[in-house]
């Protein structure tokens, strides 16, 4: 029994240690650029995008395919008095036109224009989840430490006030207000503790990988709207006409079946015991029946005008979009520099000050809670403006930045 017990705090010693080496070996700190590379890396949909790329370019060195070849063997002039007759192998090629080779190839270079500008904007679409899953997880980080502060505060005035109250100094409704205050900014912490942990989670979601990362520093404080350093030429609208090229070359790829083709044959012939004789053709194919391919020109350059008309809607929308996002960053930025340059430092100093006139009895308890629920306040309001701000500039570099 003895030696089971024994062997039983070993396992669980062991569990203990494994752990906590997996605790530590979990907590691994990456930077933003780190954790958009790790993210890039790991997603198929790229890996996708890239094949896809690949597919094309081969397409477009292969041209328009050639009918195939007919091989057939015939036999003619019989006679019915033992006359041999005429045997013949022949074989016949039709071949395509170099003009109706461009056009294919045309199309095909459009098909993977398409698609590295797919490439582009998809890759931007994962930076830009990474980009604001990791602003989000600095955001409830920061935050969670900051409800820490608040409960150690709290501790503070509880203390404070729980002396008073035994020495006399107040009564029993400051001491309840400060011990149910207490319970909820502990209440608070512990769901600042939860968001943060899943936030890590969703972060960890983006970059598909078996480590369990954390991020690194806190949000920027710097909020400053360049412009100039977003691409000057919107991506999106470089995707969109990559569209109407497709929309063209198929135009012209449905044109391509009236132009005719090169009909050829070789011939290799016996006939009443002598062989090799040879014989040729030569022709031309023509679209005699043409209607069904003119229908589908027709559709192609109605496909052509419909590419255009969402083309025209999808940059309306866009550049409200833009304006859009830049409005509310100007007005985050004006949030931002009010409360950090003209309230933090005057509330900041009244915290110093109201703690010491609270203590020493010159000031009643309403009175300093209301300046430490408005110093809480305005800290979290500068945090959500500084969270709010970044997952904005976000978006405008999804829909903006070339990089």
């Amino acid at each position: 029994m003895k030696n089971r017990t024994l062997f039983l705090k070993e396992i669980i010693s062991t569990f203990l240690i494994l752990g906590t080496f997996n605790t530590i070996a979990q907590d691994i700190r990456i930077s933003l650029e780190e954790a958009i590379e790790i993210g890039i890396s790991n997603n198929a949909g790229i890996l996708s995008d890239q094949y896809r790329i690949e597919q094309n370019s081969v397409l477009s060195e292969s041209g328009l395919s050639n009918n195939a070849t007919q091989i057939v063997f015939t036999g003619e002039e019989f006679g019915a008095e033992g006359y041999t007759g005429l045997y013949s192998l022949n074989v016949q090629q039709n071949f395509n036109l170099p003009k109706a080779h461009s056009i294919q190839k045309a199309y095909y270079l459009s098909t993977k224009n398409l698609a590295e500008k797919q490439l582009v904007l998809n890759r931007k679409a994962l930076v830009r989840e990474i980009t604001k899953a990791y602003i989000s997880l600095q955001y409830a980080k920061q935050n969670q430490e900051l409800l820490t502060r608040f409960t150690a505060l709290n501790e503070d005035f509880n203390r404070v006030t729980k002396l008073r109250f035994e020495t006399g100094e107040t009564g029993i409704i400051p001491k309840v207000v400060a011990e149910t205050g207490l319970m909820e900014a502990r209440l608070e912490e512990t769901n600042g503790i939860s968001d943060y942990e899943n936030a890590r989670i969703i972060f960890n979601q983006w970059l598909r990988t078996e480590d369990n990362y954390d991020v690194q520093g806190e949000l920027s404080t710097s909020v400053v709207l360049d412009i100039d350093s977003l691409f000057p030429e919107n991506p999106h609208m470089l995707f969109l006409a990559a569209k109407n090229q497709v929309a063209s070359a198929r135009i012209n790829q449905s044109r391509a079946q009236l132009l005719p083709q090169i009909n050829s044959g070789l011939m290799l012939q016996t006939t009443s015991g002598a062989f090799p004789l040879f014989g040729f053709q030569i022709g031309i194919n023509l679209p005699l029946f043409n209607k069904n391919t003119k229908q589908k020109i027709e559709a192609s350059e109605l496909g052509l005008k419909i590419q255009e008309e969402e083309n025209r809607e999808q940059a309306k929308r866009m550049r409200l979009a833009i304006e859009s996002l830049m409005n509310n960053m100007l007005k985050k930025q004006n949030t931002i520099k009010q409360l950090d340059e003209s309230i933090k430092p005057l509330l900041l100093e009244l915290k110093d000050i109201s703690f010491v006139a609270y203590q020493e009895g010159e000031i009643s308890y309403l009175e300093y809670l209301n300046g430490f629920e408005q110093l809480m306040s305005m800290n979290q309001r500068l945090l959500k403006a500084q969270y709010e701000f970044h997952l904005l500039k976000a978006d405008l570099e999804y829909l903006l930045s070339n990089e």
